[in-house]
């Protein structure tokens, strides 16, 4: 089981397994609410063949979770109602589930001052 995350509105999102009859672990990602319940649409089980990785909620409540495949990873992007969005790169995820604040962009850039031309040397 994973760390759970939180949604703005208290919903929380974390990674839960079973172990089926043949020793198999299977995954899912789900949205409980305050009271602890599956919220409806939830989870989202586990595709065959890849492995979920992290969980971010962004602002807006949309959730993004890590799929690792055996060749690659992609993250793929989930509504709060638990159907599926859009798969988005590593990058974008990111900066969606953690916008920048005004904390992050400088206020001002400092000029950068020219070179002072050099005289030639005498001889």
């Amino acid at each position: 089981m994973s760390d759970p995350v939180f949604g703005p509105d208290g919903t929380g999102y974390l990674i839960a397994g079973i172990r089926d009859a043949q020793g198999q672990d299977q995954r899912s990602l789900v949205a409980l609410d305050a009271a602890g319940y599956a919220r409806p649409g939830w989870p989202i089980e586990e595709p065959p063949g890849s492995d979920f990785g992290s969980v971010a909620v962004a602002p807006d409540g949309s959730v993004y979770v890590v799929h690792r495949l055996a060749s690659a990873g992609k993250v793929e992007a989930y509504k709060r109602d638990g159907h599926w969005w859009t798969t988005v790169s590593a990058v974008r995820a990111f900066l969606l589930a953690h916008p920048p604040t005004d904390a992050d962009i400088p206020k001002s850039v400092p000029k950068r001052k020219s070179p002072k031309a050099r005289r030639p040397n005498k001889p």
